[in-house]
């Protein structure tokens, strides 16, 4: 009788892992898309991962600003932040608009080391997330403000100092 059950276990777990090994094969062998680093980071629920995935893509070298179309931005502000973007970059032909500087190195000209994103602090579905970074040795502190706009964590500003801030800046010049 011992043996009966003990075989019957045996079979069962032997059909379990039979299964198991035809689902892994098939996940195994779909094809994939290449991973994208910034992607991988926005994918996951943390507001700091969401901006260590704005800088990955990001760069001294590249910037998410000069993209012809409004689908980077779209990916890392919220809807507000993004539209006040896009329209400064597409509406100032010939003349410089708000942004006349890098809004993430607070800079126009940069030469960026030891940058340093730091943990969020989270606040029911908002949360600010501190950045250092030395630019030509002088060192800088950046805050970013992200709320959770359908289910992701978006950046909803970017707070330069006790007083200027990137929305403030879009808000003086609508007043001129």
């Amino acid at each position: 009788m011992k043996s009966k059950i003990f075989n019957s276990i045996l079979l069962a777990a032997l059909l379990f892992l039979i299964a198991n090994y035809q689902e892994t094969a098939a996940a195994a062998s779909a094809p994939k898309a290449a991973p994208n680093a910034a992607d991988s980071l926005l994918q996951q629920t943390t507001p700091d991962a969401v901006v260590r995935g704005l800088y990955q893509v990001h760069t001294p070298d590249k910037s998410i600003l000069g993209s012809k179309t409004r689908q980077p931005l779209d990916r890392f502000f919220d809807k507000n932040l993004a539209d006040l973007i896009w329209h400064d970059l597409t509406s100032h032909t010939g003349e410089v608009g708000v942004l006349d500087f890098d809004p993430f190195y607070n800079a126009q000209d940069f030469e960026i080391k030891n940058l340093v994103v730091g943990g969020a602090k989270m606040s029911g579905a908002k949360a600010t997330v501190p950045v250092t970074f030395n630019n030509f040795k002088r060192k800088n502190s950046l805050t970013y403000s992200l709320i959770k706009q359908n289910g992701k964590w978006k950046i909803s500003d970017v707070r330069y100092s006790a007083t200027d801030t990137l929305l403030g800046y879009f808000k003086d010049d609508a007043k001129n």
